[in-house]
């Protein structure tokens, strides 16, 4: 039948669409079988929840569920671009595969606050933000968990490692940058790098953006920051222009971080609206 296939099954009728016109399920059974291409050593079974748009997965008789909102809006906005090691990893360290890391591959980044992932090593920022850390491996990023520290990676060790390998990792540039009267407005989107804990260290963030300015973090890899051209002044309507901007991305871009404006100073943000 033109459009349609039959699932492994034999008694369902699925509609196949277009991967330029992806619809949610359709996308759920391209997860499906790229884990079932990936673990073919191991039992897969996957079930789809329509209501609140996730997917539980078992593995040898491991179950999670992976929430699909945000990796099925990555994906249908950059095809080419999504990485589904991403979702494959977790699913690695759940039933066992690899842990491992090294001191060097640990990095400091900013999130959002969630009661449901206290599982992760993590510091309170401001508002709705808080600091996390995690193991950048060359074909995957994961949190640092609680029950990952030892006697020699303490909390504290941690929180020294990551910040002194996002200084040698180097400044990460704006994309686009307005200059004003009233000073500047900038815009950095990073994908590849962890680079948003760059904000709360002053080493790094006075030669470029001096000592006080205003940053807002809508979504994982964007950051939007306002620097007022006088260290005792700053322009309600350019504060304005950037809240609103942010609110935007924040809405409609995936991996929504948070909508809020912070002032940031002393290696600190203050959230300010």
């Amino acid at each position: 039948m033109n459009g349609y296939k039959v699932d492994k099954k034999g008694n369902t009728l699925v509609r196949i669409e277009k991967r330029d016109n992806m619809t949610k399920y359709t996308f759920y059974q391209l997860l499906q079988q790229k884990f079932t291409d990936v673990f073919p050593e191991h039992k897969v079974q996957t079930m789809y929840n329509e209501k609140d748009f996730s997917m539980d997965i078992s593995i040898d008789e491991k179950t999670t569920v992976l929430n699909l909102r945000n990796l099925y809006k990555e994906y249908v906005a950059n095809p080419s671009m999504f990485h589904f090691e991403h979702v494959i990893e977790p699913l690695k360290r759940m039933i066992g595969k690899e842990t491992s890391f090294k001191h060097h591959q640990l990095f400091p980044v900013i999130r959002g606050i969630s009661e449901s992932e206290q599982g992760y090593v993590a510091y309170p920022l401001a508002s709705s933000i808080e600091l996390r850390f995690v193991i950048d491996r060359p074909d995957s990023v994961t949190f640092v968990t609680k029950n990952q520290l030892d006697e020699e990676l303490t909390a504290e060790k941690l929180y020294e490692t990551s910040f002194i390998n996002l200084i040698h990792q180097g400044w990460c540039s704006p994309k686009t940058i307005e200059s004003t009267e009233k000073g500047r407005l900038l815009l950095f989107r990073e994908e590849e790098k962890n680079y948003q804990a760059q904000f709360l260290l002053s080493p790094l963030y006075i030669p470029h953006l001096g000592e006080r300015f205003y940053v807002s973090f809508p979504t994982r890899s964007v950051t939007l920051v306002y620097v007022p051209d006088s260290s005792e002044e700053y322009s309600l309507e350019h504060l304005l222009k950037v809240k609103e901007l942010a609110v935007k991305m924040y809405t409609q871009e995936a991996y929504p971080l948070s909508d809020k404006m912070f002032e940031a100073k002393d290696n600190k943000v203050f959230y300010c609206g």
